[in-house]
């Protein structure tokens, strides 16, 4: 996305301001689906279904008038909004009613992979290859068919390991997948962990994992030590590191990437509350991997705090920290607007919708007391915890309570700041600007009155989009020249 200038009429008058706007080329998406000679499609699993849903979708302006129309009446009722004629749609759903009976769901032909096709070789293979079959869609999947080049993503990775431990009663994190990607790989740690014997002979055993925090990410197992030096990423809030992936394949081969996953993700770990305990049992992973510096350390979003904090205990400990990267994360808690401010944001919006937003305010303010009284009256409910929940909740209090207890202290280096293009829906005068989720916003995330120097690098996409395709694509070429000179820079002064 990028801000384009205001055109102007004959008059001076404006015509037209355009943001975030960004244009991508569809019209080849239907050769996608092209048959190749052996009568499959060229298209993957997750292609096609794209496709098929772009061909029955409804249009912007039809969506809208939906939408309002459906505002319009107050019904208790679900309300069904398709393009597919209802005759058709209850079809659909009654064929998958009775696949869903038979065991089986719509499945689409193994795609052209990097791995040759190999069938399961024993029960707990087989085992593992139909829940991958089931839940990525596609079928055959070979015992050495990788996951991500499968379409796998982190809710199917959370759906893979629920089924896993409901079956054999073992848990693992989702970041499992960067050592075993493959029905072979997952296998052989299940065997492990089980006390079976592999079935495959002259395999050697695969060795336990050697880190409870730091995930390698582009294929790095050991630090080189004629290479370069290891880039440390702690993940964000919710301590998952599998959105990371992407930035990692995009600073090369040459450059170490160790993610940092929080405390808590699995077992009955209980999950870290305060940002120094977090740097420090980080840091004693990191140092058993690299025992002196200079340090590359990165955060994305939440997780740079925990970075921030990381380089201070490094600098406490006489280690050079030669980068000290932030993810789009803020210094803090975001401020809020004052009353006031509340007030004039109310009155922009009034100015720009007209008079139909106080209607959608008062249904917004009426569902929000609602759902608080709910809050209120509703027993907590108990409930066993699961890796199908991520266990977001735990995790994220966590966080905030660690926040709540932090105190940014000054540090006198640079810190590189890569975020989106600010949101400034709403100025509020006095150099003061709040966004469209009423947060005010800052130039430097707020981190100028932390550190000595910020160096600002702005990235396409928004605050989960720009570690994920295809945003990463150019935050992952800014920070690996940004890490180059970092490299560069260290060499020379050491």
């Amino acid at each position: 996305p990028r801000r384009e200038p205001q055109r102007l009429g004959a008059a001076g008058r404006v015509l037209v301001e355009v943001s975030g706007f960004t244009v991508r080329r569809l019209a080849g998406a239907r050769q996608l689906a092209a048959p190749v000679e052996d009568g499959r499609s060229a298209a993957s699993a997750a292609e096609r279904v794209f496709l098929e849903s772009f061909e029955a979708g409804i249009r912007v302006a039809e969506g809208m008038q939906a939408l309002e129309r459906i505002l319009d009446h107050d019904t208790p009722s679900q309300i069904l909004v398709s393009s597919i004629d209802l005759d058709r749609l209850r079809k659909r759903h009654a064929e998958a009613g009775a696949q869903e009976a038979a065991g089986s769901g719509v499945k689409f032909a193994r795609p052209a992979l990097q791995s040759e096709y190999e069938a399961p070789r024993d029960e707990l293979e087989t085992t593992l290859v139909a829940i991958w079959e089931e839940l990525l869609g596609v079928d055959p999947i070979g015992i050495h068919d990788d996951f991500f080049e499968l379409g796998g993503h982190s809710l199917i990775a959370v759906r893979l390991f629920a089924q896993i431990k409901k079956k054999y009663a073992v848990e693992y994190p989702l970041s499992i997948l960067f050592d075993a990607p493959t029905v072979a790989g997952c296998a052989e740690l299940l065997r492990e962990e089980l006390g079976e014997q592999d079935a495959a002979e002259g395999e050697a055993p695969r060795r336990r994992r050697a880190f409870d925090f730091l995930v390698p990410m582009n294929g790095v197992k050991d630090a080189d030590p004629a290479g370069k030096a290891p880039f440390f990423l702690v993940s964000g809030m919710f301590g998952n590191v599998l959105n990371l992936r992407h930035l990692a394949s995009h600073l090369g081969e040459d450059q170490p990437v160790y993610a940092i996953q929080a405390r808590g993700l699995y077992g009955d770990e209980t999950p870290h509350t305060r940002f120094e305990d977090m740097a420090r049992e980080y840091l004693a992973e990191i140092r058993s991997v690299q025992p002196e510096g200079p340090y590359f350390l990165g955060g994305f979003s939440g997780g740079g705090l925990t970075a921030f904090e990381m380089a201070h205990q490094l600098r406490a400990a006489g280690q050079e920290v030669a980068a000290l990267i932030l993810l789009d994360t803020p210094a803090g808690e975001i401020p809020l607007p004052n009353a006031f401010e509340r007030v004039l944001i109310q009155l922009q919006r009034l100015r720009k919708l007209g008079v139909g937003y106080l209607v959608t305010w008062a249904r917004n303010r009426a569902r929000w007391e609602l759902e608080r009284v709910r809050g209120r009256i509703r027993p907590p409910e108990v409930r066993e915890v699961t890796p199908a929940e991520f266990r977001s909740g735990q995790i994220e209090a966590a966080f905030r309570e660690a926040l709540s207890h932090y105190t940014l202290r000054p540090w006198d280096g640079e810190v590189a700041l890569f975020r989106p293009a600010l949101d400034t829906s709403h100025p509020l005068g006095r150099g003061r600007v709040a966004n469209d989720r009423r947060e005010l916003v800052d130039p430097e995330n707020f981190w100028g009155a932390h550190v000595a120097r910020v160096r600002l690098e702005e990235v396409p996409g928004d605050h989960d989009g720009m570690v994920l395709e295809p945003y990463v694509r150019v935050l992952g070429a800014k920070l690996r020249a940004f890490l180059e000179a970092a490299h560069a820079a260290a060499r020379r002064d050491g």
